[in-house]
């Protein structure tokens, strides 16, 4: 939220590089891997890669892969491909993300991609209207601007904080104790705001947050402040970008059996796949709960690593009402409730439906997970009356859905953080062991919790092996 341009997006307002070896091989490679024919059938002089979950990260090392001549094998648990990627279509004539949602930034590698398969974009940030919610209200951003600190919920201000911090001190503290360092008194709703901002923006509270961490995934540089979105969704890209590939779905992976000449991977139904290489593209909360054992176990560097970096919990909650109920005509509403922060998904469309998503992060996501979803819903509801000054809005509901991506068997996260003196772990993480390699958003140094993040690892995984 910047005091100087009102109608804009943060660089990351919601769901929300130095660029690993390998990857800006891999971005010159893309076009061509679009377009790669299905492989002959002869497989007996094909090196075979196992890839283990059909997300963004193992489609994208999957298509570059088999592009170059490998047998590739995906091994997806749910019924769909996508991972944290769901586009929904039965809730509007328009599409519902219920899981990533935003393009970050106007010269991400996503936008080629799109041009590529032919998917047509929409531009939201540029027209938006960004009000606040505070004890004060429902607050324009003509009455906000010029609130005292307001300015802090701005990244750049925060950037510029936290990389005085480490000129002057080298050392690690959280985004709280910076603020406490810096000795600014921020009024309460001005703390929450940025608190909520911090939580939903990067998966953890200000007092979970590290001030290095944050300088690392600080890439607005090339990448821009601009946010848009796929006008038909992200799950189409990444159906197109899979057509070609081996996809095997419901195929739950327990066990790996791996050494430097290859491995065998080990279903929950009984499958062994061997493999000359593995790619592991498993949320950071999967691997930090140990659903996957690894035999040997994995070098005691990488499991500090997992163990380190932070698995965010980020939830989303969508409400689809009969009518709008609104009068303002606002695309987000940033709030000091435990519901974070509100918008259209519709917003500027002109067959919009009466939909609003919720995104939530940090601790109040832990709190809506112990809920049950007709007790999220309920929450949800009063935090809309609260704001809109308007009751019985039950009675206008039509659907309302509680994503829990935090109590997902799969994910068990939204996406991933650096807490406190963790600046150094996702380079640990994305090192490949033996013929093990490691791709996903949690890995990417500087554009972790993207999209066009765990497709970049994913190319960078897959060159690593080519280079083999």
């Amino acid at each position: 939220m910047s005091t100087t341009a009102q109608h804009a997006f943060t660089r990351r307002a919601f769901l929300q590089a130095l660029l690993l070896g390998g990857t800006m091989a891999a971005l010159a490679f893309h076009a061509r891997l679009l377009h790669a024919q299905d492989q002959n059938d002869d497989d007996s002089d094909r090196e075979t890669v196992v890839i283990i979950g059909a997300g963004a990260a193992g489609i994208a090392a999957g298509a570059y892969l088999q592009a170059e001549g490998y047998k590739v094998i995906l091994l997806e648990a749910r019924d769909r491909i996508g991972g944290r990627v769901l586009t929904d279509r039965t809730l509007a004539s328009h599409p519902v993300e219920l899981g990533a949602e935003f393009v970050h930034g106007d010269n991400v590698i996503t936008w080629d991609l799109a041009d590529e398969y032919g998917l047509a974009s929409r531009e939201i940030g540029d027209e938006a209207e960004l009000y606040l919610f505070t004890s004060q209200g429902v607050l324009s951003p003509d009455q906000w601007a010029n609130i005292d600190g307001i300015n802090l919920i701005d990244d750049d201000e925060l950037d510029r904080l936290a990389e005085s911090w480490y000129e002057e001190e080298d050392s690690d503290l959280s985004l709280a104790e910076l603020l406490d360092e810096h000795e600014i008194d921020l009024d309460p709703d001005v703390r929450k705001l940025l608190n909520n901002d911090m939580a939903s923006d990067y998966g953890a509270d200000l007092k979970d947050l590290g001030v290095l961490g944050f300088i690392e995934q600080s890439y607005e540089g090339d990448d821009s402040e601009y946010d848009g979105q796929l006008a038909d969704g992200y799950t189409p890209l990444l159906e197109a970008m899979s057509e070609n590939l081996e996809i095997r779905l419901n195929k739950i992976v327990n066990y790996v059996e791996w050494d430097d000449e290859g491995a065998i991977v080990y279903t929950e139904d009984d499958d062994q796949i061997e493999a000359d290489y593995v790619i592991v593209t498993l949320p950071l909360g999967v691997l930090q709960a140990g659903d996957v054992e690894f035999d040997p176990p994995l070098p005691d560097d990488k499991q500090e690593a997992i163990d380190a970096l932070g698995a965010g919990h980020v939830d989303k909650i969508i409400l689809k009402f009969s009518e709008p109920f609104w009068e303002i005509n606002f695309a987000v509403i940033a709030t000091i409730q435990d519901t974070q922060i509100w918008w259209r998904p519709g917003y500027g469309r002109e067959d919009e439906a009466s939909i609003l998503t919720a995104l939530v992060g940090g601790d109040a996501a832990k709190r809506f997970e112990a809920m049950s979803e007709a007790e999220v819903i309920t929450a949800a509801l009063r935090d809309l009356e609260a704001i809109f000054q308007v009751q019985n809005l039950r009675d206008k509901l039509v659907e309302g859905r509680f994503i829990n991506w935090g109590g997902d068997r799969f994910s068990k996260m939204g996406y991933s953080y650096v807490p406190v003196d963790g600046s150094e772990y996702r380079e640990v993480l994305a090192e490949s062991v033996g013929s093990l390699y490691f791709a996903g958003e949690a890995t990417h140094m500087e554009r972790a919790a993207t999209v066009h993040g765990a497709i970049e690892s994913g190319w960078r995984a897959a060159d690593e092996i080519m280079e083999m």
